[in-house]
């Protein structure tokens, strides 16, 4: 598994991945398909067009796992 920050463009559309934007820092979130935008996941308030992200990463493993 890459552990490297990636292009946005090339972001998973299925599961919980960190992303980066800037302004904001790294958060977790997921592909909001009905939408068509990236998703915080923990807020009812949805990223406004000036905080999409730029990159993401995959989630690490918990630990003991």
């Amino acid at each position: 598994m890459n552990n490297n920050w990636q292009p946005i463009e090339t972001a998973p559309t299925k599961g919980k991945i960190l992303l980066f934007t800037p302004g904001r820092g790294v958060e977790v979130g997921y592909w909001y398909e009905s939408e068509l935008m990236w998703d915080r996941g923990w807020s009812s308030k949805k990223m406004q067009r000036s905080e999409l992200p730029t990159h993401w990463m995959p989630l690490p493993t918990p630990p003991g796992v």
